[in-house]
């Protein structure tokens, strides 16, 4: 039986966040991979803020994933001098964290410190050869 705390939007998909019953930590289900439901007539009480904050389980992240024991670690990133790609960076809010700076030959260089580097992997990945990653040596190995 679980124990339903949050529903969280992450990629375009839909994610219960949720305890077992009896276990501590929650549990990131992704809805569209439960096959099915089954109520009970067992009463469930919301935790109170004082031991459940949903906004607590992503503080830090680069996204919802954590890696088991993550600490917090840099992150410097270098865009191509790319108009629409400058542009798309700039305009959204990746990490509370996030800094820009507009460099000498027109490349624009990214920095954050991120909880986790799960999610972080992934982005980067997406831009191919038009990022490099300066700092932590290795992101993209894992």
């Amino acid at each position: 039986m679980v124990e339903p705390l949050t529903l969280l939007v992450w990629r375009g998909s839909l994610y219960l966040i949720a305890r077992y019953k009896g276990y501590k930590d929650p549990r990131y289900l992704a809805i569209d991979r439960i096959r099915a439901v089954r109520c009970t007539s067992e009463a469930f009480h919301y935790p109170p803020p004082q031991t459940y904050r949903p906004e607590a389980l992503v503080e830090g992240a680069f996204g919802i994933f954590r890696e088991p024991d993550a600490r917090p670690r840099a992150v410097e990133l270098v865009f191509d001098d790319d108009r629409w790609l400058k542009m798309y960076v700039r305009e959204r809010r990746w990490h509370p964290t996030q800094r820009f700076e507009d460099l000498p030959d027109g490349r624009l260089r990214m920095t954050f410190t991120a909880q986790s580097l799960f999610d972080v992997r992934t982005w980067v990945r997406g831009f191919g050869p038009s990022v490099r990653v300066v700092r932590p040596a290795g992101l993209l190995d894992g």
